[in-house]
Protein backbone atom coordinates (compact mmCIF):
# COMPACT_ATOMS: atom_id res chain seq x y z
CA UNK A 1 0.00 0.00 0.00
CA UNK A 2 1.49 3.79 -1.01
CA UNK A 3 1.06 6.28 0.87
CA UNK A 4 -0.47 9.54 -0.71
CA UNK A 5 1.57 12.27 -1.86
CA UNK A 6 0.14 14.62 0.38
CA UNK A 7 0.93 12.59 3.46
CA UNK A 8 4.71 12.17 2.37
CA UNK A 9 4.95 15.88 1.92
CA UNK A 10 3.05 16.34 6.12
CA UNK A 11 5.19 13.55 7.32
CA UNK A 12 8.50 15.26 5.38
CA UNK A 13 7.70 18.79 7.07
CA UNK A 14 6.76 17.62 10.60
CA UNK A 15 10.30 16.45 10.50
CA UNK A 16 11.78 19.63 8.48
CA UNK A 17 10.50 22.50 10.28
CA UNK A 18 11.29 21.41 13.87
CA UNK A 19 15.26 20.67 12.21
CA UNK A 20 15.62 23.90 10.92
CA UNK A 21 14.47 25.83 14.00
CA UNK A 22 16.95 23.35 15.98
CA UNK A 23 19.50 24.41 13.73
CA UNK A 24 18.78 28.30 14.37
CA UNK A 25 18.59 28.07 17.62
CA UNK A 26 21.95 26.08 17.97
CA UNK A 27 23.30 29.09 15.71
CA UNK A 28 21.99 31.53 18.12
CA UNK A 29 22.09 30.23 21.62
CA UNK A 30 25.17 27.82 21.04
CA UNK A 31 25.27 24.06 20.70
CA UNK A 32 25.74 23.22 24.39
CA UNK A 33 21.87 24.11 24.96
CA UNK A 34 20.57 21.89 22.54
CA UNK A 35 18.57 18.33 24.07
CA UNK A 36 19.13 15.15 22.58
CA UNK A 37 16.60 15.32 19.80
CA UNK A 38 18.01 18.16 18.80
CA UNK A 39 20.86 16.85 17.82
CA UNK A 40 19.54 14.20 15.80
CA UNK A 41 16.97 16.59 13.70
CA UNK A 42 19.94 18.76 13.06
CA UNK A 43 21.99 15.49 11.92
CA UNK A 44 18.86 14.53 9.88
CA UNK A 45 18.53 18.38 8.35
CA UNK A 46 20.81 17.52 5.07
CA UNK A 47 18.47 14.82 4.58
CA UNK A 48 15.35 16.00 4.92
CA UNK A 49 16.59 18.89 2.86
CA UNK A 50 17.50 17.14 0.20
CA UNK A 51 14.14 14.54 0.00
CA UNK A 52 12.35 18.04 -0.26
CA UNK A 53 14.28 19.58 -2.77
CA UNK A 54 14.44 15.94 -4.67
CA UNK A 55 10.89 14.89 -4.12
CA UNK A 56 8.32 17.98 -3.37
CA UNK A 57 9.96 21.10 -4.65
CA UNK A 58 9.71 22.73 -8.04
CA UNK A 59 13.70 22.80 -8.20
CA UNK A 60 13.99 19.13 -8.25
CA UNK A 61 11.16 18.21 -10.47
CA UNK A 62 13.70 16.70 -13.34
CA UNK A 63 12.22 13.36 -14.42
CA UNK A 64 9.44 12.79 -11.82
CA UNK A 65 7.30 15.82 -13.64
CA UNK A 66 6.87 15.39 -17.51
CA UNK A 67 5.73 18.00 -19.37
CA UNK A 68 2.58 18.40 -21.18
CA UNK A 69 1.73 16.37 -24.22
CA UNK A 70 2.93 17.82 -27.19
CA UNK A 71 1.88 17.13 -30.41
CA UNK A 72 3.72 15.19 -32.19
CA UNK A 73 6.31 16.66 -35.53
CA UNK A 74 5.65 16.26 -38.98
CA UNK A 75 8.51 13.98 -39.64
CA UNK A 76 7.12 11.38 -37.56
CA UNK A 77 4.35 11.30 -39.68
CA UNK A 78 5.88 10.46 -42.17
CA UNK A 79 5.27 7.37 -44.05
CA UNK A 80 9.12 7.31 -44.50
CA UNK A 81 9.20 7.19 -40.43
CA UNK A 82 6.81 4.41 -39.94
CA UNK A 83 8.79 2.26 -42.42
CA UNK A 84 11.56 3.01 -40.08
CA UNK A 85 10.11 2.27 -37.37
CA UNK A 86 8.61 -0.95 -38.03
CA UNK A 87 11.75 -2.34 -39.65
CA UNK A 88 13.35 -1.74 -36.66
CA UNK A 89 10.50 -4.34 -34.79
CA UNK A 90 10.84 -6.97 -36.99
CA UNK A 91 15.05 -6.35 -37.08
Amino acid sequence: MSVPRPLRLFLLLLLLFPAVSACVTAWEVGYAALAWWQWALIALLPVLAWLWLRHFSALGCSGACPPPHTPARASDRSPRHAARKSSRRTG
